[in-house]
């Protein structure tokens, strides 16, 4: 996943964050996104186990570490990139 594409995005990177952190991902309904009411719709969740790798240059990623709270607990940083 592109990091810059992750953070631009409304709502992307936060709801990876609570996925990655809970190991558990929330379909939410169509109707959350496009403010309509649609009948029988509801949200669904479930255990995932995925790996994540974000791709994106090094001051993104030194951003992201520097003001991110537990952003190393939910990805390994390379050294050299803190």
């Amino acid at each position: 996943m592109y990091a810059i594409e992750a953070l631009s995005e409304q709502g992307v990177w936060r709801a990876l964050k609570r996925t990655l952190n809970h190991n558990r991902l929330e379909i939410q309904p169509l109707e959350v996104f496009l403010s309509v009411h649609c009948h029988g719709a509801e949200a669904r969740a479930g255990r995932i186990n995925v790996k994540v790798i974000l791709i994106g240059i090094a001051i993104c990623t030194k951003f992201l570490y520097e003001y991110e709270e537990g952003l190393s607990e939910i990805f390994k940083v390379p050294r050299r990139i803190r």
